[in-house]
């Protein structure tokens, strides 16, 4: 379960949305083939009234979720550091049922439990060289240990790429899934939160 106790919620009733920036970002073909994509990326400024809203504005770069005026919106974000500015985890339109995720910051509150891909497929390498070296060296070719070596390198090697290839399987099934609870977790308090006009 992702650690959201971090995590700041905000909640209010949109009063002004201004796009203070914009600029054109062109990706390229998927798959090398056909014409370039582009994509109007842009900075909206949002200007809450609600209990508990400090600041009068909330900026969010590279964010395409429409929200109007007087419309309810909350949003999740990772307190500033020493220096920093606020990480937006979510921007969650209530009124029209919408959600915004912002990936790198939910990747962020749930990181890849215990070892990397990396280490792991070096590890099953290691492993299986020490058990073929032992093998050929003592049980099939007996007294011959630069051909075991040899042996056990390559097959280390082959373990390697084997592992490797599943571990990162394997990873990129788990991110997936961390990513999917994360987003729902923040989802709920969003959904959750109160929102009041001032009076």
């Amino acid at each position: 379960m992702p650690k959201l106790d971090k995590l700041e919620v905000i909640a209010g009733t949109v009063v002004e949305v201004q796009i203070i920036e914009r600029q054109l970002e062109s990706a390229p073909p998927l798959g090398g083939e056909g014409k370039a994509t582009a994509a109007i990326i842009g900075r909206q400024r949002i200007f809450l009234d609600g209990p508990g809203v400090a600041d009068p504005h909330y900026d969010f770069d590279r964010c395409e979720l429409a929200v109007r005026r007087e419309q309810e919106i909350a949003f999740a974000r990772i307190p500033a550091g020493k220096g920093g500015k606020p990480v937006h985890v979510m921007l969650v339109n209530r009124t029209m049922g919408t959600q915004w995720p912002f990936i790198e910051a939910i990747d962020r509150l749930a990181p890849p439990p215990g070892l990397g891909v990396t280490a792991k497929a070096i590890g099953v390498a290691l492993l299986a060289g020490v058990v073929a070296f032992l093998l050929f060296a003592f049980v099939i070719m007996r007294d011959a240990m630069l051909q075991s070596m040899i042996v056990a390198a390559l097959v280390a090697g082959a373990a390697f790429l084997v592992a490797w290839v599943v571990f990162s399987a394997l990873r990129l099934g788990d991110a997936k899934r961390r990513r999917e609870s994360v987003t729902a977790a923040v989802m709920q308090r969003l959904m959750q939160a109160p929102v009041k006009t001032a009076s």
